[in-house]
């Protein structure tokens, strides 16, 4: 629902995108990480502490 409105288009068309995105994302080679930049918003991702 949030989608549909952000981006204005219907629910139908937000909901085939958002399963798009999700195939998209779907690894083919689980055990390789990403590759390149990876961004994100509104996130804290936070890492182990080095002391």
């Amino acid at each position: 629902m949030k989608l549909h409105r952000d981006i204005k288009v219907t629910q139908k068309t937000a909901w085939f995108m958002l399963q798009r995105i999700r195939e998209a994302f779907k690894s083919h080679h689980p055990r390789l990480p990403m590759k390149g930049p990876v961004e994100v918003d509104e996130t804290h991702v936070r890492g182990r502490t080095t002391c």
